[in-house]
């Protein structure tokens, strides 16, 4: 089986925090699960931050190559819900 993800490691991606605000992060590591179902799951690691105590993880559909495109979709959900 050939697992593709959308970002690799290193690479610096775009999400929302848990306290709502934009932020980018660069991904540390990568885990997917593949269930019995087929069904997918990709999650997206920060490195751990000992100074904040946090790290971030984010499922592949919450994290954007760019600030304009999660913009872009926060806007769009913004119109349409």
């Amino acid at each position: 089986m050939n697992i593709q993800t959308k970002y690799k490691v290193g690479e610096q991606v775009w999400t929302i925090n848990d306290n709502g605000i934009i932020v980018p992060f660069t991904i540390d590591s990568i885990t997917v699960d593949i269930y019995k179902d087929g069904s997918v799951e990709v999650l997206y690691h920060e490195k751990y931050n000992p100074q904040e105590m946090h790290s971030m993880l984010r499922d592949e559909n919450a994290c954007f190559r760019t600030e304009t495109e999660l913009m872009n979709m926060v806007e769009f959900v913004q119109k349409y819900n």
